[in-house]
This record gives structure tokens, C-alpha cells and sequence, in this order.
């Protein structure tokens, strides 16, 4: 399970928080876990105090930052800059190194950068308030955007599709 970096993107109230609290409950016994958490959703799962984006950042590209599960919630924040890009695109890189298991959550396709596509073992896609167009300019994939279809046809509201990319 480690070494694995997985994507969820859905609208708020879809489910993504609930997924990724049970997720982060299958996590290996003794893995540590980071959580950036914006809004506070993990307080029971991660006690820490909520640190500064540059703070978080700064710890995931430690080398001694190992085998853990990370989260990230509102992962938007993180790839919003040119240089937050690159040290983001270089933690998912070096997951499989390090054996961390990295777990970003978006509320649109539309703010996933485009150069994070070939970095992902796994994408979760719940009901989006996207359309077609903006789906397939960031993940020109088959499978995403027949998980999209779906999950947008679907009646249920917590509707979701788990698509290995690699």
C-alpha cells in the first residue's frame, strides 16, 4: 500500500472527507499520518495544530518524511503557484522512494493542475459541478471521463469511481 498516490475530486458534500477518513483507517498499522487540513475536518484523526501551508510543505520534502500517509485537503492551495507546483509535483514523484502514500482532494477538475496526471496511481471521481470540456482539458483519459459520466447520471448523491491510472 505504500508508495501509492491517489487523487480524489468531487463537490463539497459529495463524500470526499468521509472516503478519506475510511481510507486513511486502512492505512498499515503504526503508519503515521499529515494532514493538511484547512478547515479542521480531521481534528479526531490528526490532533496536530494546523500548520502554515509553507510549514506543511516544507515537511514533506524532508528525506526523513517516510512512510507516511498524507493528506491533503483543498489541495488546490498547494499547486497554486509555479514554485509550489514543483515541490509538489516532486513529493508525488519521490512517493514511491519514500514510501508515503500521497492523498489529494479537489472540489473541481478544473483546479487540477494538468502536470500531475502522469503522477497518479489512482483517481476517485465524484459528482463535480464541471462540464464535459473542462473534465477532458485535465484528464484527457477514457476511463476519468466515463467515471465522470457516470457519476454525474448517477442519482446518488455520494455517487464515486475509483480508476487506476497506472
Amino acid at each position: 500500500m505504500s508508495g501509492l498516490r491517489v487523487l480524489i475530486v468531487g463537490r463539497s458534500g459529495c463524500g470526499k472527507t468521509t472516503l478519506t477518513k475510511e481510507m486513511l483507517a486502512q492505512r498499515p498499522k503504526g503508519m503515521p499520518c499529515m494532514i493538511y487540513d484547512i478547515n479542521q475536518e480531521y481534528q479526531k484523526e490528526y490532533p496536530e495544530p494546523f500548520e502554515d501551508f509553507d510549514v506543511f510543505l516544507m515537511k514533506l520534502s524532508l528525506d526523513d518524511t517516510r512512510h507516511y500517509y498524507i493528506i491533503i485537503e483543498e489541495a488546490t492551495i498547494f499547486f497554486n503557484t509555479q514554485s509550489n507546483f514543483q515541490d509538489m509535483k516532486n513529493v508525488l514523484v519521490r512517493a514511491r522512494h519514500t514510501g508515503n502514500i500521497i492523498h489529494v482532494n479537489f472540489h473541481s477538475f478544473s483546479s487540477i493542475p494538468k502536470g500531475i496526471y502522469n503522477l497518479l496511481d489512482y483517481v476517485i471521481v465524484f459528482k463535480t459541478n464541471d462540464n464535459l470540456d473542462s473534465v477532458k482539458g485535465r484528464f484527457d483519459n477514457p476511463k476519468v471521463l466515463e467515471a465522470y459520466k457516470e457519476a454525474i447520471a448517477s442519482p446518488d448523491e455520494h455517487f464515486h469511481k475509483t480508476i487506476k491510472i497506472y
